[in-house]
Order: C-alpha cells, then structure tokens, then sequence
C-alpha cells in the first residue's frame, strides 16, 4: 500500500489532512486534536491503518465540544470505522483513544457455547475529562462479505462482549471493547 508508517506516537496539534494512501501507525498512537480532513472517500486504501494487536495505540482524537468525529481507520486491507457521537459536559475536554483489534475478544473465549462471533473489536479509553462524557452513539463497521468476513457463525446471532477495568466510573482512562450486531 502507498502512504506513510509511523514509527512511534505522534501528537498533531492543528489541522491533519489524508488525502490519498494510508497511513500506517502500526503499534504506535496517533492523538489528533481535530478530526482528519479529506478531499477523497475514506476506504480500505485512504485509512489510518493500526497493527490490528490488542496493545497498539489506536487513535485518539480531542473531544472539546459536543460533536460526532468519524475514526478511518482499520487494519491491513480492513476498513472498519467508528463513528463517535459524543456530549462533554460542563465544556470539559479530553481524548477518546480506540484501537481496533482483529481478533476475537478474548472474554469470549471463556464461553464454549459461543458460536456466533465477531473476529474483531475495538478498544476504547477515555483520559483527561474532568467529568465523564455522554456517549450518545458509538456505530462500529465491520467487514461482511463473502470474500473476507469479520463474522463466524450468523451475523443475526453475535453474541455481545464487554471487558472494562473493573473500576466504575474512576475516569481513569476506562478500557471497554464491545462485540456487537452491525
């Protein structure tokens, strides 16, 4: 693929545009504190592009205002966006940090009555935020098709997961992934 690799974590101030290609963080975290600006159609070949492991950066944009940011972003050869609606409270501010993960969420694994599953999820952490802000959408995109699935077993039938730190509103930066129907 054509575009650029990040070799360690990066913070962007002002504006950041991704015109054409992809670029590729890998392992790193890319903090954006504006959403990505883009003369073309985000896609699985004008993406931010993460290594697709559990403990990988991920992109994270500010959140300063009540506003819905679009993260392109997946992994090799995988576009699966987050679309992120999200309320502040109080004019507070703080980042929102996800990273996409392909493989099963590993809670999953405990229960062998699980046949109908994503082999992918998106982590997601907050920091930063004085008071917690109101979520009030999170929409994940996966791959189905035929070729090259994110989905075992009936997509109708996916069985939800959910892992946090186990520490109830800390706002220390509270980790969730979430496998849910498209």
């Amino acid at each position: 693929a054509n575009g650029v690799s990040l070799d360690g974590d990066l913070t962007i101030a002002d504006n950041f545009a991704l015109n054409a290609g992809v670029f590729d963080i890998n392992t790193a975290k890319l903090t954006l504190n504006q959403p990505i600006a883009t003369t073309g159609i985000f896609g699985p070949a004008l993406m931010v592009q993460t290594g697709g492991n559990p403990t990988d950066g991920g992109l994270e944009f500010l959140f300063d205002a009540d506003e819905t940011i679009t993260y392109p972003f997946g992994v090799a050869g995988s576009y699966t966006p987050l679309i992120a609606d999200i309320d502040t409270t109080n004019n507070d501010a703080g980042y929102i940090g996800v990273n996409p993960v392909a493989s099963k969420l590993g809670t999953l694994n405990d229960d062998v009555a699980v046949v109908d599953f994503l082999n992918y999820y998106w982590s997601v952490e907050n920091r930063e935020f004085t008071d917690l802000p109101r979520i009030n959408s999170y929409v994940f995109s996966y791959r189905d098709n035929a070729a090259d699935d994110d989905v075992t077993g009936t997509e109708g039938d996916l069985q939800p997961g959910f892992v946090e730190d186990g520490v109830d509103g800390d706002n220390d930066g509270d980790s969730f992934s979430r496998v849910a129907v498209g």
